[in-house]
């Protein structure tokens, strides 16, 4: 589950080359945020020897699913999910609207990635945030689960299959990075499969039906080095998401073991 093996070692080596030991070489910004994410990863495994232990089942390569979680996202109204039990009924429901400063700051974005200097978020970082903010906000009701996902967006299939996003990508490496920890903290399991645009019939309503009302919360103010303390998990995934948008944001360790701590 985490992106710290033959991805970050091939890394390593194409931007190190093979040159003699004392040789000082130039390695890219994206293998720098994937020495900081090993760091990470070390040093929170350090502190808690058990965090990266998972059951044998779930190691298993042909994995059983407990559920299935179906998602969808717009970039002018917001995301829906549901969650279905293996008999075919529904466990779980939920929707996202977004407030107009998040819309407005979606279409405004102007450094979405590294090297992309398009104007706007990428549909594909919302689809994804979409499975991310569900399962934060279910993760109680996950936890232990291996859960299938069923999604529309093939780009957020590839990440979840590699728990690895783009690497061009600032917000959908970070938003992995939260990701990865959640489901690790609360040993849920992903598998991804692709899912066409018109089979998710339901998750397509819940994330554009404006019928369906949702309270807006309010922007907290994301300068705020504790913007996560006092918030409600729904707030918290909310705040992350703009903070990485706002920041282009390479999450420190100390953030992201006080959000864990937070999400309990």
């Amino acid at each position: 589950m985490i992106p710290a093996g033959k991805s970050f070692i091939h890394s390593l080596y194409r931007n190190a080359g093979w040159g003699p030991d004392s040789a000082l070489v130039e390695v890219s910004i994206n293998t720098k945020r994937d020495v900081r994410w090993w760091k990470i990863i070390v040093m929170i495994s350090l502190k808690n020897p058990n965090f990266l232990s998972a059951k044998i089942s779930h190691m298993r390569v042909n994995k059983t699913a407990d559920v299935i979680l179906y998602t969808d996202a717009s970039k002018t109204i917001g995301g829906g999910a549901w969650v279905e039990r293996l008999d075919g009924s529904i466990s779980l429901e939920g929707f996202i609207r977004w407030t107009k400063e998040e819309i407005e700051l979606f279409e405004n974005n102007r450094a979405s990635s590294v090297l992309d200097h398009q104007v706007g978020v990428s549909i594909n970082v919302l689809e994804f945030f979409a499975v991310v903010h569900f399962v934060i906000i279910w993760r109680n009701e996950l936890k232990g689960r291996v859960v299938k996902t069923n999604c529309d967006n093939t780009a957020t299939v590839a990440w979840l299959k590699k728990m690895r996003a783009n690497g061009k990508s600032w917000i959908s490496e970070s938003l992995m990075k939260l990701f990865s920890l959640v489901c690790l903290k609360f040993d849920i399991v992903f598998i991804s499969c692709h899912f066409p645009g018109y089979l998710n019939i339901y998750a397509d309503r819940l994330s554009r039906d404006l019928f369906l009302q949702a309270s807006f919360n309010p922007v907290e103010d994301i300068k705020d080095k504790d913007w996560w303390k006092g918030l409600s998990a729904v707030e918290i995934s909310r705040n992350f998401l703009r903070r990485c948008i706002v920041q282009q944001w390479d999450p420190p360790l100390p953030d992201l073991l006080n959000v864990l701590e937070a999400l309990q």
